[in-house]
């Protein structure tokens, strides 16, 4: 585990060998006092229906340059670059394996090997993100319309950070026209890994852009072959396709590896609001800088997506179950019921009976349906189609929630199966 914290803004990190951050204001101090929110399933999805105050968030650090000034000019202009781009997240991990690490008398590119239309792999130490490098790969002008990178001796020990663990990577793109989408894998060897297929976007955009592009995919969202060995992650590998209209003049760079717990990540949508750096003191290999980020939310967002309570096999026309909120706001969970077989369903009753409130569904039901109370946009839907109800949504207060389930018919029901699914993230707040 690193021993200090990983930040990035966008795709722009703050934490390599030419970029130092060293003092983190508008934070809290620990990171485990972590405070909850539903539905945090996705980086960029809002999670409260009320406010916090606004939030300024600063990071002073230091540039360490040569002597030549206009070098230290080329760093300021890429970081400037990256927060002009309105909206982006600042993305903070505090609990982090890096899988990229040099070998001891070797060189970054060691063990790395390209595939497909990539045919050579340079270490690039202008434009790097991630340590003091990144890999170059080089494309030939014609065949396979992807490339692809793997290493087999990663070395990674994740295995305290598994269960809300996250891979993520730093991919530059010269010519994002290109781009199709990225496949990966992830885990003890060939046979034995975790695997996303079809990614289209980067951490914090709504695609891939020209220019860094952060990566991430929470191990939730991936499926498993064989079985991984969180304490031997030893195995990579991405293929990143694009279209025959590519012709191999387009830059592609490799510019960092790492596994993260998303338990201890912070992510703060924010605007920069000043960008300053003393490049009098150039001349003495490093300059000073203070970054000051504006957080017009004044919480941050989690990354994570969590499962509160999930039940399967359930026969009963009536169920009861407690569930618990954590945090400091109210809560604005997702309820979802699958039907897997039912017969002479007339109505579902969903209670939170707790504060007293309930709804009640009057609809023609079939096996597959999926009913979901959705909190956070205050409605509920039918295998993804708004439909009425009566009385009131129930609301969720911050503890102990006693929920029902009820069925009631027209004649004898046989239910199978259904799925109750409630999510909750965590949200760090102001």
């Amino acid at each position: 585990m690193e021993n200090y914290t990983l930040t990035l803004y966008g795709g722009q990190s703050v934490s390599n060998n030419k970029c130092v951050g060293s003092d983190y204001l508008g934070q809290r101090d620990s990171a485990n006092r972590i405070e909850s929110l539903p539905n945090v399933s996705v980086g960029g999805e809002t999670v409260v229906n009320s406010s916090n105050s606004a939030k300024p968030i600063s990071i002073k650090g230091t540039f360490v340059t040569p002597t030549i000034t206009s070098n230290l000019e080329a760093i300021i202009a890429d970081y400037e670059r990256a927060f002009n781009d309105g909206g982006r997240k600042l993305h903070i991990c505090r609990r982090w394996v890096n899988l990229m690490s040099v070998p001891v008398g070797g060189g970054l590119e060691d063990g790395w090997v390209v595939g497909g239309r990539g045919n050579s792999i340079e270490v690039n130490t202008d434009k790097y993100q991630f340590d003091d490098g990144a890999l170059q790969i080089g494309l030939l002008s014609s065949g396979d319309n992807f490339i692809e990178l793997s290493k087999s001796d990663l070395g990674g020990d994740v295995g305290g950070m598994i269960s809300d663990g996250a891979i993520e990577f730093l991919l530059y793109v010269e010519d994002a026209t290109y781009m199709q989408s990225i496949d990966i894998k992830v885990g003890t060897d060939t046979s034995n890994y975790f695997e996303k297929t079809g990614i289209l976007s980067a951490f914090d955009t709504s695609s891939i852009v020209n220019g860094w592009n952060l990566i991430s995919v929470n191990v939730n969202e991936m499926s498993e072959t064989g079985v991984v060995d969180p304490y031997s992650l030893n195995y990579f590998y991405t293929k990143i396709n694009f279209s025959s209209s590519e012709t191999g003049d387009n830059t592609i760079l490799f510019g960092g590896l790492w596994w993260q717990d998303e338990t201890y990540t912070k992510n703060y949508r924010c605007y920069l609001s000043g960008f300053s750096v003393d490049a009098g003191r150039v001349n003495n290999g490093f300059a000073p800088f203070t970054i000051g980020l504006y957080c017009a939310d004044g919480f941050a967002e989690t990354t994570g997506y969590y499962t509160l309570k999930n039940e399967a096999g359930l026969t009963d026309t009536v169920y009861r179950t407690r569930v618990y909120f954590d945090g400091s706001l109210y809560p604005s969970p997702h309820w979802r019921v699958t039907l897997n077989t039912v017969t002479n369903i007339d109505k579902v009753i969903l209670s939170n009976d707790t504060t007293g409130e309930s709804i009640t569904i009057d609809e023609t039901f079939s096996a597959g349906d999926v009913i979901e109370l959705d909190m956070e946009n205050w409605r509920i839907t039918k295998n993804n189609v708004a439909i009425d109800y009566e009385n009131v949504l129930p609301t969720f207060v911050l503890g102990s929630n006693r929920l029902s389930l009820t069925f009631i018919s027209s004649g004898a029901v046989k239910i199978e199966q259904t799925t109750n699914n409630t999510s909750l993230g965590g949200v760090i707040t102001a």
